[in-house]
């Protein structure tokens, strides 16, 4: 019942590739690194707010997330980035995503992933 489609929200995730250094006009490294991002990529979760005894049982009392999202397959990693709107490439994806997910726990039939809100 957690995961059946009419409840799935639609999002766009982004996934880090890696960094490159900054470089200036003359091609001076600036000491800046840029982190770069994979393509758009829609997906559809099952979201649920973090409150309840489960969710705590699950990632901790101290754990400071904001919505908790639950998958049969495994299709996030830490640090993913979400939009609820279709973001544009090229856009500054750490300015303008919606939820980050900081935690990833895998069970034996499901992945839970504790998400947070951009402030």
């Amino acid at each position: 019942m957690r995961t059946l489609s009419k409840n799935k929200t639609v999002l766009w995730k982004v996934s880090k590739t890696g960094t490159t250094e900054n470089t200036d006009i003359n091609g001076d490294y600036t000491g800046e690194i840029i982190t770069q991002y994979s393509d758009p990529e829609k997906i559809n979760l099952s979201l649920y707010p973090y409150s309840g005894e489960i969710r705590v049982q699950t990632f901790g009392e101290e754990a400071d997330l904001d919505m908790v999202s639950v998958s049969n397959r495994s299709i996030l990693n830490k640090d993913d980035l979400l939009f609820d709107v279709e973001p544009t490439i090229g856009d500054t994806y750490e300015e303008t995503y919606t939820y980050k997910v900081n935690m990833v726990k895998k069970s034996l039939n499901t992945t839970n992933y504790g998400l947070s809100r951009r402030v």
